[in-house]
């Protein structure tokens, strides 16, 4: 029996156990990206750009790259105070997208 797990926004959580007919993965995974969620699978870091407004030096760009790599789930962090963003690189069995906006802000 293969059991594939997906998180929504880390509240909610669905298994899908096999069925008698055989139903790809990519459909499935096509399904939820048109819920408007993007499915997980083990082991996978993802990376997002946040765009930083109120940075004003570079002081300020190493403390918030601190604070980004301080943070549960957080693989990497780089901040550019020239184009005033951060990538992040962040594995999504531990913290959502939401959740690290959220820490961040």
């Amino acid at each position: 029996m293969t059991i594939m797990k997906f998180k929504f926004k880390e509240y909610f959580k669905v298994k899908v156990k096999s069925i008698p007919f055989r139903l790809d993965k990519e459909i499935i995974y096509s399904v939820i990206r048109e819920a408007g969620y993007e499915p997980l699978t083990e082991g996978k870091v993802r990376g997002i750009p946040i765009k930083i407004d109120d940075m004003n030096c570079a002081s300020c760009a190493m403390r918030i790259e601190k604070a980004l790599k301080s943070i549960n789930g957080v693989k990497s962090a780089t901040v550019n105070f020239a184009v005033k963003t951060a990538t992040v690189k962040y594995d999504p069995n531990i913290i959502s997208i939401l959740d690290l906006r959220e820490d961040f802000s």
